[in-house]
């Protein structure tokens, strides 16, 4: 067998240099290639073009092959894959985030008009899909929905304030033309409701009684008031029962 020299003579700009400033090559001498790698980089520069056109036509024609052999050097060097990924990623964090900052602004028209075509074309089978999601997951909705509430109180305060101040036309709209076209559903829906702050006792029911037998505003009832009438309420209520059985 050959012994590997430690230096070798380039065939493009005819200088000997280091073994090492030469690419492996499988059919090379001493298992290199015949050009040192500035060479080959300039040469690549120069035929820029050349080459995208190559790789284009080779993918289209190899794609299955080019796919196959991807997956299986995916499956042999998972782990090393994933270091390589992970030092990367550690070591340009600001290069990516801008990058994925560009790309987001720059595909954003796109994604909206994707998903608002997606949306019209599948309109039923999503509204579906969300019922049913909603059915199977309602405590898990709920859980979620108080907890963000809870940690976000200030901030959805502060943002249900300036979406009202700045779309209140639309919101006046809005609840004129809503009432006028759905006039029943409103009435039997505020019985209801009404039905179950009377049962209930709520403070909302008792201030607008209150409210009715007085002239005090609504929020200048004070709590004892409130607390004095749902009691008188009740025992009248206990009496009420107690006369009919």
């Amino acid at each position: 067998m050959c012994e590997i020299p430690i230096e070798k003579k380039c065939t493009k700009c005819h200088i000997v240099k280091s073994i090492d400033e030469y690419h492996a090559a499988k059919k090379g001498k001493y298992g290199k290639s015949a050009t040192c790698k500035l060479c080959f980089r300039k040469w690549q520069i120069n035929n820029s073009e050349h080459l995208a056109e190559y790789k284009r036509i080779y993918g289209v024609k190899n794609r299955k092959k080019i796919s196959q052999v991807q997956k299986l050097y995916a499956l042999k060097n998972k782990e090393s894959i994933r270091e390589q990924k992970k030092k990367y990623e550690h070591e340009n964090k600001d290069r990516i985030t801008k990058q994925r900052a560009q790309y987001y602004l720059a595909t954003k028209p796109l994604r909206n008009l994707a998903s608002s075509e997606y949306y019209h074309k599948n309109k039923e089978t999503l509204a579906a899909q969300q019922k049913e999601y909603r059915k199977e997951n309602r405590e898990k909705i709920k859980e979620y929905q108080n907890k963000y509430q809870e940690e976000n109180r200030e901030k959805i305060k502060e943002y249900s304030k300036k979406y009202n101040e700045e779309n209140k036309e639309y919101i006046a709209d809005y609840g004129k033309k809503y009432r006028e076209d759905n006039k029943e559903v409103i009435t039997i829906r505020d019985k209801k409701r009404m039905n179950i702050y009377r049962d209930n006792l709520t403070d909302s029911y008792i201030k607008s009684l209150l409210c009715d037998n007085s002239k005090i505003p609504r929020e200048c009832i004070p709590q004892e008031m409130i607390e004095l009438k749902r009691l008188q309420l009740k025992i009248k209520r206990e009496l009420e029962n107690q006369k009919w059985m």
